[in-house]
């Protein structure tokens, strides 16, 4: 790719920060297939988050939970989950910064309360699903939700997913009123692709990628 080799479990975390948004995935896909047919492509961009977004990710995800220490235990969850979820489940079971990360210094918030929060969820997200929406909705009883119906991609807002569901959500950070029920709204049609390309162009794709499982 782009002169550079990659294996298979390479390429499979590669693909894992690139399927978060169907444009992108389709242009992500585009490049392997033709480099495995033998096919000259660019090099693979390459997505570094922030420092800032980075870094709240971990300190979010890692204070969640006490994650398991001993190494041995992400090499057999990985060699479980490569036969389990071959695509790319011995990528995202192998070890991670939170095995060396300090334990939480709080106890897990326990979600059952009224807080008056907004969910707004695509209806088709490749890491987050709806059926989670759904049960925090649940668990939320105050909460209210923004369904974007056939909505694709992980994150919505201002990702110009759905004009409809961006204007809800607008109103609630500027006036912190929720909705009087949940929402349903449809998602914005998709940008047409260049006949000439089977894969979208860089106009199509996300001004930013939503940091996957944040």
């Amino acid at each position: 790719l782009g002169g550079t080799r990659f294996d298979g479990a390479e390429v499979r975390e590669y693909i894992r920060w690139e399927i978060t948004h169907p444009s992108v995935a389709a242009r992500t896909l585009g490049l392997l297939r033709d480099a495995a047919a033998g096919k000259p492509v660019p090099p693979f961009p390459t997505f570094v988050p922030t420092d800032n977004e980075l870094a709240s990710y971990l300190a979010i995800v890692c204070g969640d939970t006490r994650w398991p220490t001993d190494p041995a235990v992400y090499r057999a969850d990985s060699r479980r989950d490569s036969v389990r979820y071959p695509l790319y489940g011995d990528s995202v079971s192998n070890i991670f910064p939170c095995a060396y990360w300090d334990r939480p210094v709080e106890p897990a918030t326990k979600i059952d309360n009224k807080v008056p929060a907004l969910i707004v969820q695509n209806a088709w997200d490749s890491q987050t699903p709806l059926a989670a929406a759904l049960g925090l909705r649940r668990a939320l009883k105050g909460s209210r939700l923004v369904t974007v119906d056939e909505g694709q991609g992980h994150g919505v807002y201002a990702l110009g997913i759905s004009a409809c569901a961006d204007d809800v959500a607008t109103r609630y950070l500027t006036t912190g009123r929720l909705p009087a029920r949940d929402v349903t709204c449809r998602a914005d049609p998709l940008p047409e692709a260049d006949s000439r390309s089977a894969s979208p162009g860089p106009a199509a794709a996300p001004a930013r990628h939503p940091f996957a499982g944040s």
